[in-house]
């Protein structure tokens, strides 16, 4: 099975083995080169269970409105007489932080989260200004989900400590205050709501919509949800509005299982694929992400660090949870983990593994604010008895949340199957973590289409989830960003809010708000270009609409592939615009993304901004057609016969060079700026994802690319035998500096020539140009010169990092 056409050739190109099916006689151990992350599939597909689960959501986001809209109240005066209220607008950042009323309540588990709206003065009050504590705000959702969804059952209430919370309390919607969600600053509210202007007139609050108990037999919940949902958003024309930042989160609570084994099923699922699961969601979702600390940290804290942390610290979020630091306890690890929670007796037991420590908010059962919440399945009968699934990023869009809904349910009836049939879970041991001598590479044998599959999850529904992965696989931009607001430099200072990036900050608006794009309209802080297609001169770049709905960025109706369109009759956009690039010049430094790890100080590398030469912009053959253009052009020529030049050295777009003449098997056929392999085809290999560190060293998956590439395409070559850390030493001598992911085109050719006495030719397929082309890297007169081909893998990133690089091996036959 090949890709569909609208995912994202960022992830389909990279893992092509997601897409296929067959090849089972291949073992991939057999041709593991360094740092391959070899992955492995259960063979067996379970279908999924059709048992009806109860379950909810509680959605936060930040909900805007104009000043109209706050009723003003009044108050007495010493002799009676009625004062009005008035706006307070410009509050100080720190009586926000520390003023009596102001100060957020929960400072002491969530310290970076400051009340940033307005507030409210009387001179007949004793104390002003006060904030909205009667829930001025609340009011206003109320009205508008009055006049807009009147069927759907709706209350106002107050947050609800946890250990008195009971199953009666969600029988409607609930409109509370959110206090882990704070607003954004009036003259910020532009940027995350566009279709504001005013940096005056409107205000901001974080509030949130809890649901009443649904059930997956019925369509209702998802229902309301959407009806919700677009009322929440408003339209160009409503007072009201929402957007979503990074402090804003999607908590799913699914029926917890009745049966303790599979509950303790559940929390060794959560525990070995808590790494898988987090590449569903962006980084500012995931473990050791700044936005995760002290509100949705690991569950694998007790595990790894229990015996040597603190238990008193309010945020462990410093500490490795890595699949590395899981491969370095040893082989029996996991044996371990699955005697700590088997060996627990009840919820409560377990829920103080899985929750450690046991010092959240009060409740003796553990730290509820964790990547999965078990304490809610440890409380009272008359309680909820849920599992809380709180990793998602808040959402506007309701297929998100039907999509997470339905994983998280898939989640507990997978851990029911798995205790029901022994020996079924994928995972057996650490054992298939491969860890070197470094003690950093990790080869990783299991991955979480495993458990999609085992779910019997659809193929549209899977290609849902490799179309997020694709989306949210390198750090840095919008959704990387820590959301809070920081302290200004004088006491009595306003302060700047969260400002987001420049345009429209809100990746929702993706799918509704013309297409625009994960972090800004037209640009975005890290590179000033496009990520994950924005809005350029008015024109959609992947993210944009075309024909069709978005599904997680890209469209299904019209077609977007990576930001161009293919199928959907438009022309290709231009260089930089997101969508297909203009073909490589000889010589020149491809576009390249970011390794996404740090240094071996800590300190994370220095991006290397992509200039506006960095992609060739006079390849006029490939500029001006598409890859399809192409290969009718060169089945044109090849029918006509065309006369070939002798001259290689002053080539002109289509000539061809035949067998023999460049490479001693393949034909090569000059682009108009590179020669490029003849007939190349993107399906006829296999990508590995391939690690970035080599020893302690981050942020050089170059070398571990192209060592692991010459040992699986020429086994037999002795050049092989050098070690990553020797080739990268060679690296920093060749080009005379501390190699990181900077490399141009030609520094690699020169390494590859050092290493190889000349031999061999570097070949680049990258995905900046749609993996469609495999071109000879260095000057023009180095790429005719007769030798044997090294293929490589090159991932761009549009936000104008460094460059991530992988092993390419031809697939069995080829």
């Amino acid at each position: 099975m090949t890709a569909p056409a609208w995912i994202n050739p960022l992830y389909a190109a990279a893992h092509p083995e997601l897409f296929a099916q067959g090849d089972a006689s291949e073992n991939p151990a057999e041709t593991a080169a360094p740092g391959i992350l070899v992955q492995k599939s259960t063979a067996q597909k379970i279908p999924m269970s059709t048992t009806p689960l109860t379950w909810g959501v509680e959605l936060e986001f930040v909900f805007a409105f104009h000043e109209n809209q706050l009723e003003l109240g009044e108050q007495n005066d010493d002799e009676g007489v009625p004062q009005p209220d008035a706006i307070q607008k410009n509050i100080p950042y720190k009586f926000r932080r520390d003023g009596p009323g102001f100060k957020n309540p929960a400072a002491e588990m969530i310290p970076n989260r400051v009340y940033n709206s307005w507030g409210f003065y009387n001179k007949a009050a004793i104390q002003n200004p006060r904030h909205y504590d009667n829930k001025e705000v609340e009011k206003i959702l109320d009205r508008v989900l009055d006049e807009k969804t009147p069927s759907i059952s709706h209350r106002i209430d107050d947050s609800i400590p946890v250990n008195i919370k009971t199953q009666g309390m969600y029988d409607q919607w609930l409109i509370i205050r959110d206090y882990s969600v704070c607003g954004v600053g009036s003259k910020n509210i532009p940027t995350w709501l566009p279709r504001v202007t005013s940096k005056t007139d409107w205000d901001s609050y974080g509030l949130e919509l809890v649901s009443p108990i649904f059930n997956t037999g019925s369509k209702q919940g998802i229902d309301e949800i959407t009806q919700i949902l677009d009322v929440v958003k408003g339209t160009d024309s409503d007072p009201t509005g929402a957007f979503i930042t990074n402090q804003c989160g999607l908590h799913v609570h699914v029926q917890a299982p009745d049966s303790l084994d599979v509950l303790k099923e559940l929390a060794v699922l959560c525990v070995v694929y808590e790494a898988e699961i987090s590449k569903l969601h962006p980084h500012c979702r995931r473990p050791q992400n700044p936005n995760a600390e002290y509100s949705i940290e690991s569950n694998r804290l007790f595990f790894l660090h229990s015996r040597s942390n603190d238990p008193s610290r309010k945020t462990h979020g410093d500490l490795d949870v890595s699949n590395e630091a899981l491969a370095r306890q040893g082989d029996g690890f996991l044996d371990e983990i699955r005697y700590e929670i088997w060996r627990c007796t009840d919820a409560g037991e377990l829920a103080l593994k899985m929750n450690w420590p046991d010092h959240g908010l009060g409740n003796e059962l553990g730290n509820r604010n964790r990547q999965v919440n078990f304490t809610a399945a440890a409380r009272g009968k008359d309680s909820p008895y849920t599992i809380e699934f709180r990793q998602a990023r808040g959402t506007l869009d309701a297929k998100d949340v039907r999509m997470w809904v339905e994983f998280c349910a898939g989640l507990v009836r997978l851990a029911g199957y798995y205790v029901d049939n022994p020996g079924t879970f994928p995972m057996k041991t650490f054992k298939s973590f491969l860890v070197d001598e470094e003690k950093k590479n990790v080869r990783e044998r299991f991955y979480i289409m495993d458990l999609m599959r085992d779910m019997g999850m659809s193929e549209e529904d899977m290609n849902y989830w490799r179309e997020r992965m694709a989306r949210f696989m390198g750090k840095g931009g919008p959704m990387d960003r820590l959301d809070n607001e920081w302290e200004p430099p004088h006491e009595n200072a306003q302060g700047e809010g969260i400002p987001g990036g420049d345009g429209n900050d809100d990746p929702e608006y993706a799918h509704d708000g013309g297409g625009q794009y994960e972090g800004g309209n037209g640009g975005n802080e890290a590179s000033g270009g496009n990520s994950e297609g924005g809005n350029t001169g008015g024109g959609n770049t992947g993210g944009g609409n075309t024909g069709g709905g978005n599904t997680g960025g890209g469209n299904t109706g019209g077609g977007n592939t990576g930001g161009g369109n293919t199928g959907g009759g438009s022309d290709p956009p231009s260089s930089g615009n997101g969508g297909k690039k203009d073909p490589p010049k000889a010589g020149d430094k491809r576009p390249a993304d970011d390794d996404d790890d740090e240094d071996q100080d800590g300190k994370q590398a220095k991006k290397q901004k992509i200039s506006p030469g960095t992609i060739a912009t006079t390849g006029a053959f490939l500029a001006a057609t598409t890859i399809a253009a192409i290969a009718a052009a060169a089945a044109a020529q090849a029918a006509q016969a065309p006369v070939i030049p002798p001259n290689y050295n002053d080539p002109t777009p289509g000539m061809l060079a035949p067998v023999g003449v460049f490479s001693p098997n393949e034909a090569y056929r000059y682009t108009g700026g590179v020669w490029a392999v003849e007939n190349f085809d993107f399906r006829r290999w296999r990508l590995h994802p391939t690690s970035t560190f080599v020893g302690n060293r981050n942020l050089v998956c170059s070398v571990n690319a192209l060592l692991g590439s010459m040992r699986v395409q020429h086994p037999t070559d002795s050049v092989g035998n050098i070690s990553p850390v020797g080739l990268l030493e060679m690296f920093d001598n060749v080009v005379n500096r501390r190699v990181y992911n900077d490399a141009s085109d030609s520094e690699l050719q020169s390494l590859v020539d050092r290493w190889t006495g000349g031999r061999y030719n570097v070949v680049i397929v990258s995905t900046a140009y749609q993996n469609g082309i495999a071109y000879r890297a260095e000057t023009l007169g180095a790429q005719q010169r007769l030798r044997q081909n090294l293929y490589v893998h090159h991932i761009y990133d549009r936000n104008g990092g460094g460059g991530h690089w992988e092993v390419m091996r031809r697939r069995p036959g080829q």
